[in-house]
């Protein structure tokens, strides 16, 4: 049994070594399905959630060795929403803002922080109060001043709801009600939460440069973008939304985000892998999961060519 853990260790430490240097999607799948799963033994990698750095960019993630969605952060420094890494790093520039709707570890907001520097601001919003803690401390440490984490959900009314949680991986929450039981989805714990209403949350906020908005909250999407009429109408520039179908009711609750989106003058776009803004797409293309990109029909708000880089 020695000799086998001694083995793990050094492996182990050989995927560490090079992991940051794998360059391609392909690779990192590889070694992420194929080489991680081997050195994944509680004897040699304790099961918590530790500070990792990106490849790019500066700073450090919070990553769970354990969770899939986590490995390519904690072995190669690369985010698993890759194309969405790229987009904030094409798009989003000095002295913007960026509104992080289900923040969760603070994946997209630690990019999107260094991205804004110190003029700009990351305004992110976790139902999940243990989590907010945790990343709004991992952010004081590292100085990202500009980066603040709200410990409450945002939806069209203002309240508490249960928050159904992975008891295995915290950061694998959803409010949204009909949530199917299965060892593939075990949320079996839950914890209450406060949810505000966005549109009185951003009201009086300072919200300089061009403002990008992410929400990604697992089926509560409807909700909060509901809640934040006014400002999507009058504030933002662009927006990307994880529109998944089977979780919102199939094509009705699809077609109803779109128009949501149509009424606040903010046209549905796809996201391409290397994070550029592509063709348009209408409700009826969406059949599975995907980030959707909202580009404002205002050219003051949203100043982003659909195939180029921010221009100030």
């Amino acid at each position: 049994m020695g000799w086998r853990l001694a083995c793990k260790r050094a492996m182990c430490r050989a995927i560490a070594g090079f992991g940051p240097r794998v360059v391609t999607e392909r690779g990192r799948r590889w070694l992420c399905d194929r080489l991680v799963p081997l050195v994944l033994d509680d004897a040699i990698l304790p099961k918590r959630v530790s500070a990792r750095p990106l490849r790019r960019g500066g700073g450090s993630v919070l990553c769970d060795p354990y969770l899939h969605t986590h490995r390519p952060t904690y072995w190669c420094g690369v985010l698993y929403e890759a194309a969405m890494e790229r987009f904030i790093r094409r798009h989003v520039g000095p002295g913007d803002t960026f509104i992080d709707v289900g923040s969760n570890l603070g994946h997209l907001s630690t990019v999107a922080g260094w991205a804004v520097g110190a003029s700009g601001r990351v305004l992110g919003f976790e139902a999940n109060p243990t989590l907010a803690e945790m990343t709004r401390r991992h952010f004081e440490s590292q100085g990202l001043d500009q980066v603040r984490i709200h410990p409450w959900g945002l939806g069209e009314a203002a309240g508490r709801e249960m928050l159904r949680i992975d008891p295995e991986h915290p950061g694998h929450s959803t409010l949204r009600n009909g949530v199917a039981e299965g060892p593939k989805q075990p949320m079996t714990d839950a914890a209450e939460c406060e949810i505000r209403v966005g549109d009185l949350e951003l009201a009086e906020a300072r919200m300089p440069g061009r403002v990008f908005l992410k929400v990604d909250v697992e089926g509560f999407e409807l909700e909060v973008l509901r809640g934040l009429r006014e400002t999507l109408r009058d504030r933002v520039g662009c927006a990307v939304v994880e529109v998944t179908p089977g979780w919102l009711g199939g094509f009705p609750g699809v077609e109803c985000l779109f128009g949501l989106m149509r009424e606040a003058g903010l046209r549905a776009r796809r996201l391409r892998p290397d994070g550029r803004v592509g063709p348009p797409i209408t409700a009826a293309e969406v059949e599975e999961q995907q980030n959707i990109v909202f580009v404002s029909e205002d050219e003051r708000r949203r100043r982003i060519p659909p195939d180029g880089r921010h221009t100030h």
